[in-house]
């Protein structure tokens, strides 16, 4: 057998063989060290519940593992959802949203079952697209109610989905041990480049959102930025603020679009709403189309350093929820369908105000 210099040894033993009996916490520091999403007891709590785990001696059987555990667990969300949909006295819009979280959740059975394919075989670029594909499902469902009744079993697979991802991380590939010192040395440079600018992106993402977080307690929630941020993979690549004003105008801009569509495709086409309904509607979607042209045009005017109207801009993008909102409350008695777009709207064009002023500093 080849014998490998000390700190190659070192890092090989980090990568793939750690000792058996430190595998799972050690594992799990790495993982936390580099993602502020995932908390440390609850990465070695649900690794250790697994019985593979008492004899994995690897890092990629760990990862395998955390991939069985995502896809177990979508599927004990799936039934759940059906129990709750056999619940006769159920809110309409809450069996709507239901209805499209158990549609985003088999395909993030499916993502996993890809994923951990994929993971088994080496191909850890594969099974990175698939675990990222099954990360955003949480949120994307979280989001599609008033006041979701699956909040905790979203918040559990959230965190599941993104140690999987973050075992992708760790291995690109599996290491050959017959391999030349030379190349094992080259592919482990690379290899540890890759991790810290997989972390390095991370990192920036959090503290960012660490940082307008606390200048705007009540409108940015943390967890929300960071969980918007991660729901593009173009996140894990950024290297400046910059970029993450470009994706975050960019989500922006996307829910407006989205809300839009759902105005016009949808909601105007039902005919359970009355002419004054049907008329703040109309309202709605032309708040939206005009926010889409404030947005672009204050992207367009902040990255030519016009920061005065890059702010006005984004100002009066920030107001289409609320206005929206409002259009409905002139009615005494009048509900909102809107709500929860305008509110997610509303906290996605803060974050780019935010971000804004940031860059202004």
């Amino acid at each position: 057998m080849i014998q490998f210099p000390f700190f190659l040894i070192s890092i090989f033993s980090l990568l793939s063989l750690l000792n058996a009996a430190s595998l799972i916490p050690d594992t799990c520091s790495e993982i936390v060290h580099s993602d502020r999403n995932v908390e440390y007891d609850f990465c070695v709590k649900v690794l250790v519940s697994d019985p593979g785990s008492a004899t994995a001696t690897t890092v990629a059987q760990l990862g395998s593992i955390s991939f069985q555990l995502g896809l177990s667990e979508t599927k004990t969300i799936s039934s759940k959802i059906g129990t709750l949909l056999q619940d006769p006295k159920l809110d309409p819009s809450d069996k709507d949203a239901l209805k499209s979280c158990s549609g985003i959740y088999l395909e993030a059975q499916k993502d996993l079952e890809e994923g951990l394919k994929a993971f088994k075989s080496g191909d850890y670029s594969k099974a990175n697209k698939m675990a990222n594909g099954a990360v955003i499902v949480p949120t994307a469902c979280e989001f599609m109610f008033a006041q979701s009744p699956l909040s905790k079993e979203n918040d559990y697979f959230f965190q599941l989905a993104a140690i999987s991802l973050d075992f992708t991380d760790l291995l690109s590939k599996l290491l050959d041990r017959t391999i030349s010192p030379s190349l094992l040395a080259k592919w482990l440079t690379s290899q540890l480049r890759c991790i810290w600018m997989h972390s390095k992106a991370r990192n920036l993402v959090t503290d960012t959102c660490m940082k307008i977080s606390k200048a705007d307690p009540e409108n940015i929630k943390y967890g929300f930025c960071v969980k918007t941020f991660g729901s593009d993979p173009r996140s894990t690549k950024a290297s400046s603020v910059d970029e993450l004003v470009d994706i975050s105008f960019n989500l922006t801009s996307s829910k407006s679009k989205s809300i839009t569509s759902t105005i016009n495709q949808v909601l105007l086409k039902d005919p359970k709403f009355d002419p004054f309904a049907r008329s703040a509607l109309e309202t709605c979607s032309d708040l939206y189309s005009d926010g889409l042209d404030d947005l672009q045009t204050g992207l367009e005017a902040l990255k030519g350093g016009d920061f005065p109207t890059a702010m006005s801009r984004v100002s009066a993008a920030l107001d289409n929820g609320p206005d929206c909102e409002d259009t409905f409350k002139e009615k005494e008695g009048e509900v909102s369908p809107l709500t929860k777009e305008n509110d997610e709207y509303f906290h996605l064009a803060v974050i780019s105000l935010s971000l804004t002023v940031l860059l202004k500093k």
